[in-house]
Order: structure tokens, then C-alpha cells, then sequence
């Protein structure tokens, strides 16, 4: 099996491509017009498991609208940052 690494900006995640991951839950920040946490967006009732490429892809997809929520209420991500919050 080879290791595989999930980049979130400058944050990696080392994962085993063939495993299967149990998570609870992925969630991820909504910052507010001065940087602060203003909301989160979490998502539960995931499948038993998750291969690392399902993880990858939902990671993706709460970032992504996070980012969105964010620009929509005229949030400003604190820096530093990782590129994908922005």
C-alpha cells in the first residue's frame, strides 16, 4: 500500500491509500469581517468508513463552502492562512 498525502493549504494529512478511515465528523471555519470565527460548518452521519480519496473529496467540498460563506458575508480569513480557507 503507498502513503498519500492530502494537502489543505499548507497543512498535510499522511494517509495509507488503501485503508479506510472512520470519521465522526469534518468541519471547518467561517470567519467574519474582522478574521474571527464567526461560524463552522460540520458535516455528521458520513458513511461507516472512507477511503483517502473520499476523504480528500469531502475535505474539498467543506472547504469550498466555507470559503464561499465567508466571501458572501464579507468574511476576511485571519493570516496566515492556508490558500485553500481563502
Amino acid at each position: 500500500m503507498t502513503d498519500l498525502e492530502i494537502r489543505v493549504g499548507d497543512f498535510t494529512i499522511d494517509v495509507d491509500e488503501g485503508a479506510e478511515y472512520e470519521l465522526s465528523f469534518v468541519a471547518a471555519p467561517i470567519f467574519g469581517p474582522d478574521g474571527r470565527v464567526v461560524l463552522a460548518v460540520t458535516v455528521y452521519d458520513l458513511p461507516p468508513t472512507s477511503s483517502a480519496a473520499d476523504v480528500e473529496d469531502l475535505i474539498t467540498k467543506v472547504l469550498s463552502v466555507t470559503a464561499a460563506i465567508t466571501a458572501a458575508i464579507g468574511g476576511v480569513v485571519p493570516e496566515p492562512a492556508p490558500e485553500v480557507l481563502k
